[in-house]
């Protein structure tokens, strides 16, 4: 993993000012005798506690795997309670290879990008097919895995098996972005905004700030030859973060261009490469950047003053030098995800098998239709109530046609809609004498994910005084040729199962919503608990937000062996 890592960059890169893998690699090492001598003492007297550090230190790398894939575009207080459970459940990798999916499923529930989870199962099955169920440390070994890319396999090969295989992260970026000051655009997104900025800023009323200062320096700096060494002005501002680093320090700001990915990724893993060659410990080392990144070189609010690089730091001594207004303009921002809205009607299918005008939902054995969802995709292989997307959104004046018609044509709209989806999705009929009640509308929720915003309209239906219906599924023989559904798996389930399937998030709101609305169960039912019931208030809408995925988890994410 050490030594140079080859440029690709080409003669037109170097006269477009566009900086070269190893001219990064070559500024990292400059500041590498700082990096190695400070770096790791700061690590000592100020690293979080976290249990998965103390069992990675102990050579467990199954547990360093689990946090790690944990880990991944969530917070580490949202992982340290998920994380505590995993590890009491399956506390080895043969006990999470013996395991069902579902159950898999139910301990990530809530935890998001579910897909996290059955990489896990699938990498554990093969630890134990191909390595005797002993977890491997070696970066070559563990990058054959299914599920392990880059930076996994990197975290555990440093960690337990002591290689000097640098880790590359949303928090490593921002700290050798700062540090070596590495700019322009890392993101695919703003690709294209970049090539033509300024023709589309021209309308513009309003700019992220520190994105202007950042465009208006690498401007000037493009005028004086591309990167080039940037000096004091005679005429300063104040800078926010006082030191006696000298103001005079020659600045060079790297531009790696409006380039893939992969390419800006390969500049930042030589960069992280040269430092961790400098060391002896390089565990230690990448939690440590990884660390310095999550709690002092913050995206919104670094406290540079508190920084041990802050003597090498470029961004720092370019705000110093009334350069730009703030560090923060390393790394660029990203453009936000556009978010595409999209519909659905859920059915909350209930079966019953008491007769006569008794009050819905007191049979304690009242069961709840789910349906499994396909194995690719969103939400891949998780359990969910049935439903269906909704192609023509109502508008206010089809609202009022609707209204129009009455209850009766409402709920025959949504007797109609449930058939159609059962029709699509399981392989029998509906007995003849099915009783079938529809409430239309109940209740709905809002479900924010990283790329679509999802409203789920609610609509009870409930199956009565007849033979409970028979669940299988539409074979996928039959979707091959243009019929079939989407449902890989039908079954009834007690309300106080509905804790154990693992529903994604979005369906434990979807029948929170519902049960509050309709009176029947209990909110919480769905997490296996009550208490988050009772804690939450009453409302129409339930809006849950998703972290972003990282830059490095969208290409480890591409390298997977599938």
């Amino acid at each position: 993993m050490g030594g140079k890592i080859k440029s690709n960059s080409s003669d037109s890169d170097a006269s477009a000012g566009i900086a070269s893998v190893s001219d990064i690699e070559d500024a990292a090492i400059h500041v590498r005798p700082v990096v190695s001598a400070s770096l790791l003492p700061w690590f000592e007297q100020n690293q979080r506690q976290m249990d998965w550090r103390d069992r990675g230190r102990e050579g467990d790398a199954y547990a360093v795997w689990v946090s790690e894939i944990m880990l991944q575009q969530t917070r580490v207080a949202a992982v340290r309670e998920y994380y505590t459970k995993w590890m009491k459940r399956f506390p080895t990798v043969a006990d999470l290879a013996e395991a069902e999916l579902d159950e898999v499923n139910q301990l990530w529930s809530g935890l998001g990008y579910y897909r996290r989870a059955k990489f896990l199962h699938e990498g554990a099955k093969e630890v134990v097919e191909k390595h005797g169920g002993v977890m491997p440390h070696s970066y070559n070994d563990l990058i054959q895995l299914k599920g392990i890319g880059d930076y996994t396999a990197s975290a555990i090969a440093s960690i337990v098996g002591k290689e000097k295989a640098a880790v590359v992260d949303g928090n490593v970026i921002r700290v050798l972005s700062r540090c070596l000051a590495i700019g322009d655009d890392i993101n695919p997104s703003l690709r294209e905004a970049g090539n033509n900025r300024g023709e589309k800023d021209k309308g513009q009323k309003q700019r992220s700030r520190s994105t202007q200062t950042l465009d208006a320096f690498l401007s000037q700096s493009k005028k004086s030859g591309g990167s080039a060494a940037i000096k004091r002005q005679d005429e300063q501002s104040q800078p926010s973060c006082s030191s006696s680093h000298s103001v005079e320090k020659e600045v060079k700001v790297h531009r790696v261009g409006p380039i893939p990915v992969q390419k800006a990724i390969k500049h930042f893993k030589a960069a992280a490469q040269a430092w961790i060659e400098g060391v002896e410990e390089p565990g230690e080392h990448n939690q440590a950047v990884m660390e310095l990144g999550a709690i002092v070189c913050t995206p919104k609010s670094p406290t540079c003053d508190a920084c041990p690089l802050k003597e090498v730091c470029s961004a720092r001594s370019l705000e110093l030098q009334g350069r730009i207004e703030s560090v923060m303009v390393f790394p660029p921002k990203a453009e936000k995800v556009k978010q595409r809205k999209e519909e659905i009607d859920v059915f909350v299918v209930n079966y019953s098998q008491q007769k006569g005008s008794g009050k819905k939902g007191e049979n304690k054995n009242d069961e709840v239709l789910l349906s499994k969802r396909p194995s690719s995709g969103l939400l891949g292989g998780l359990w969910e109530f049935p439903n269906l997307p909704i192609t023509d959104p109502p508008t206010l004046d089809k609202e009022r046609d609707e209204k129009r018609r009455g209850k009766a044509t409402r709920q025959s709209r949504v007797v109609a809609l449930f058939k159609q989806w059962w029709q699509t999705n399981c392989a029998e009929s509906l007995p003849a004498k099915l009783k079938i009640e529809v409430d239309e509308n109940v209740a709905s929720t809002v479900f924010t994910f990283s790329h679509i915003l999802m409203t789920s309209r609610i609509h009870s239906v409930w199956l009565s005084e007849g033979k409970k219906p028979g669940l299988e599924v539409v074979e996928k023989r039959d979707k091959a040729e243009g019929g079939g559904g989407g449902s890989e798996g039908l079954k009834w389930a007690g309300r106080g199962e509905l804790g154990k399937v693992g529903l994604p998030k979005m369906m434990q709101e979807v029948w929170d919503a519902y049960a509050e609305a309709a009176g029947v169960g209990v909110p919480g039912d769905a997490t296996g608990g009550k208490e988050r019931g009772k804690k939450r208030q009453s409302r129409s809408k339930a809006t849950v937000e998703m972290e972003q995925p990282s830059i490095v988890s969208a290409m480890t994410a591409a390298k997977r062996r599938k």
